[in-house]
């Protein structure tokens, strides 16, 4: 197995609430396998881990809480002294024929998934010191290396309100996406790497995988069945129509629609924003490229650009969306989830107002 370990802290010594140093053990020698399942296009990442459970401290499954493992307490994981994970403990199962303890835990992104228990107001507030406010209430760290930042006006949000639909609505008329990294930290980033059409080479790239030397598998698909052409943007009483006339041509001229309420894209200019995120991420999703390295990469990532060389198509870049890490005995294995790179500049310019109105009552 390649080196990994797993570390898991005691409840009580949580460092988000207490300071000082947490109790805590280390897993290595007893695990089985850990799985990580990350995407950009769910809210939390997953792990699951597989461990011999004898001689661990476990909470006394009739009822008990004492013990390091139990739900709720948080777990980093690292792969060649490597941070992979930080999260919780949310569920876990005994295989008293194994001897084994499977424990399945979300990342830090799970807190963005409650609720609000007190009514948040903003008056005149960046959207970057709401999403701040709103990471700090959810009980996370925040840090921000992307997204156009502008002043809003006025954002009342009511007690019950989930955490996610604040973020999510302000991160559409940014041009920004929010996530939570290896280590825990909710991070606001730009929707898309820089890429330009016109000079493949001078693009920027993380890794460069070939075909023939250092990938396993690898298969493609385009899918247009979640491509809309024509997108209805709706705040309050009004509304705007934005066609890209792009993809009406890759459509062959059909006019596929949809409506999508934004509570926050209050001007016409907020909802040009908002219909070109969504444009973008529809040709994103568009071309799906999963590809199998020959080995596990400990410093890969979500966001990440990978230039994928192939003999008889040629070199493409393709953005990382996903990252199934599985360890165990005998392997060490990332499966990446590709999408095809465009230029989102181009994206952003070609969404067209075609027309807007009132709302009817």
């Amino acid at each position: 197995m390649a080196k990994c370990k797993v570390e898991f802290y005691k409840k009580n010594g949580y460092q988000a609430f207490e300071d000082g140093d947490a109790n805590k053990i280390i897993l290595e020698h007893c695990l089985v396998s850990v799985k990580i399942n990350r995407n950009l296009t769910t809210p939390t990442a997953e792990a699951t881990i597989t461990a011999q459970y004898e001689n661990l401290p476990t909470a006394i499954f009739a009822g008990g809480t004492q013990g390091v493992i139990d739900n709720f307490a948080q777990v980093k994981i690292y792969i060649e002294d490597v941070l992979q994970f930080a999260g919780v403990i949310k569920k876990y199962d005994y295989n008293t024929l194994d001897k084994t303890i499977e424990m399945t835990c979300h990342d830090m992104y799970y807190r963005m998934l409650n609720l609000c228990d007190k009514e948040l107001k903003f008056y005149n507030k960046t959207a970057t010191d709401i999403i701040s406010t709103v990471v700090s209430d959810a009980k996370c760290s925040f840090q921000r290396s992307g997204g156009n930042n502008y002043t809003v006006p006025k954002l009342e949000c009511e007690i019950g309100t989930m955490y996610n639909d604040i973020i999510g609505n302000l991160v559409e008329t940014m041009y920004a996406r929010i996530r939570a990294n290896k280590s825990g930290t909710i991070v606001l980033e730009e929707q898309y790497p820089a890429y330009s059409e016109s000079n493949h080479e001078s693009n920027h790239h993380d890794y460069v995988l070939s075909v023939d030397t250092n990938l396993s598998s690898e298969t493609a698909s385009r899918d247009s069945n979640l491509m809309r052409n024509i997108l209805k943007i709706c705040c309050n009483d009004k509304y705007s129509i934005f066609e890209s006339k792009t993809m009406t041509s890759y459509l062959n001229g059909e006019r596929w629609v949809d409506i999508i309420d934004n509570p926050l894209a209050s001007t016409s200019l907020l909802k040009q924003k908002v219909a070109g995120y969504k444009f973008l991420d529809m040709w994103r999703e568009s071309t799906v490229l999963n590809v199998v390295p020959v080995a596990g990469i400990p410093n890969i990532d979500l966001g990440q650009v990978v230039k994928l060389v192939n003999n008889q198509r040629g070199s493409g870049w393709y953005l990382i969306v996903g990252i199934s890490t599985e360890i165990n005995a005998d392997t060490y294995v990332d499966t990446l989830q590709l999408q095809g790179m465009r230029d989102k500049r181009k994206v952003y310019e070609q969404c067209t107002q075609i027309g807007g109105g009132k709302l009817k009552q």
